[in-house]
């Protein structure tokens, strides 16, 4: 097929896509094999389709896209279209599919000059080489020690730091112990759903943890609206909270009565007064033992002895 066949048949099938899929994952492929995304492409039929191509033939079909359709929100997605990229279009459950996407890693060894995207200890512990080598270990900083005819490393070593390349000394010593510290599948950079384009991190909150979001979003409203002085629908309910405590303690000081208060202090005369009840009903017997140990003491005086029903002279007579 000639290379213009190519790209107009491209750009029919990027154009079909955007318009019958809600959902877009921009994927980043760095250090991913062809064999890794067929597995990929073969878990996702039915749900999905994976669609990679050109960052400049992409960036064109989108442009010409656009140019029909200036209001598509499409658009946002063009920042996103650089270095090693494409396309996972799906109308089913974007969770579901970002766990098939991401969930195929292969082990790789660490390569020579290839960014470390974690660090990468070397454990202590046997390495199955022959005390011969002990200089190999000891020219990059390795603590060793000769156990049984064979070199063992004695304490943890870093390797490779986050973020900083691999060297060429430190690619040598992971590949000589056998070690493959790397693990590279597909990455989802941004989600696009419904003209939105979010982080992935997103997906992974739960509805417990909306929730919860939103509850601190209404009580932040609600402590700016009350300290502000400025009333809002999550105000409300403390305002009106904070307006009837004020006019029961006015109630209570004054004359002035109404019926919100009255039942409200019906109520609490009500319950108090059946707590004693109750409670000696429950415990009279110990409150009755316990009944002698203040009018024992001689430091109780009068009102301590007409709390407990006798006077001051008898207990003083009783004490004499």
């Amino acid at each position: 097929m000639p290379t213009n066949a190519k790209k107009l048949a491209y750009a029919a099938k990027l154009h079909d896509l955007i318009d019958n899929s809600k959902n877009v994952f921009i994927i980043s492929v760095d250090n991913v094999g062809s064999k890794q995304m067929q597995t990929i492409r073969k878990n996702l039929r039915g749900q999905a389709v994976v669609l990679m191509g050109k960052n400049t033939t992409i960036r064109k079909v989108l442009a010409d896209y656009l140019a029909k359709n200036p209001d598509h929100p499409i658009s946002v997605l063009l920042p996103y279209i650089r270095l090693n990229v494409g396309f996972v279009f799906t109308n089913a459950d974007i969770g579901a599919v970002r766990t098939v996407v991401t969930s195929n890693r292969v082990p790789a060894p660490a390569r020579p000059g290839a960014i470390a995207p974690e660090d990468v200890y070397v454990e202590p512990g046997p390495t199955g080489c022959d005390p011969g080598q002990t200089n190999y270990f000891q020219s990059m900083n390795v603590p060793t020690k000769i156990v049984r005819g064979q070199i063992e490393i004695t304490s943890r070593v870093l390797m490779c730091v986050t973020g900083d390349k691999v060297s060429p000394t430190a690619a040598a010593l992971l590949d000589k112990l056998n070690i493959k510290p790397f693990s590279f599948g597909v990455v989802i950079n941004v989600v696009y759903s419904d003209g939105v384009c979010f982080d992935p991190r997103v997906l992974d909150l739960s509805e417990i943890d909306l929730i919860n979001k939103f509850r601190a979003g209404v009580n932040a409203i609600a402590a700016i609206g009350m300290e502000v002085g400025f009333p809002t629908i999550a105000s409300l309910p403390h305002s009106l909270t904070n307006a009837f405590s004020n006019m029961l303690a006015i109630t209570l000081e004054t004359d002035f009565d109404f019926p919100q208060a009255s039942a409200y202090i019906t109520a609490v005369t009500s319950a108090a007064a059946a707590a004693p009840a109750g409670g000696a009903a429950a415990g009279g017997a110990p409150a009755a033992d316990a009944a002698p140990e203040p009018s024992s003491s001689s430091s109780a005086g009068g009102a301590a002895a007409n709390l407990f029903g006798g006077s001051g002279s008898s207990s003083d007579d009783s004490s004499s």
